[in-house]
């Protein structure tokens, strides 16, 4: 798959092609419910929201991050961190600060914030 990539009005636009042929770009294949994959990246979900990150380890800060990206986390401020459909040896648990986890394609992470005041 070639990549299309153009900018116009300074706005770039990226496009997926097959065969030389324009499919859409990046946004409009979102508008129709297609999400272009970004190469080289594992998918997961957070809080039921789709997400690519790197393969390898995530630690407990940047599954947080994943999930509340404006949430500035103060002292009162708690996360809980669960996944399921992880590895073989460990599918389900959860994280506390500090901890990772080796990323696997598909799996699911729960993040709740709680105030302690």
């Amino acid at each position: 798959m070639a990549r299309d990539i153009r900018t116009s009005n300074d706005t770039l636009e990226i496009g997926a092609a097959i065969g030389g042929e324009l499919v859409g770009t990046a946004n409009q294949m979102e508008t129709q419910g297609m999400k272009p994959k970004p190469e080289k990246t594992i998918r997961i979900i957070v809080n039921t929201r789709e997400k690519f990150v790197e393969p390898g380890m995530i630690s407990f800060q940047e599954v947080v991050r994943l999930a509340f990206p404006d949430l500035p986390a103060g002292p009162n401020t708690s996360f809980t961190v669960s996944y399921r459909k992880g590895s073989d040896e460990r599918p389900e648990a959860t994280l506390v600060d500090g901890e990772s986890v080796k990323v696997k394609k598909g799996m699911v992470f729960n993040v709740s914030a709680t105030d302690k005041s």
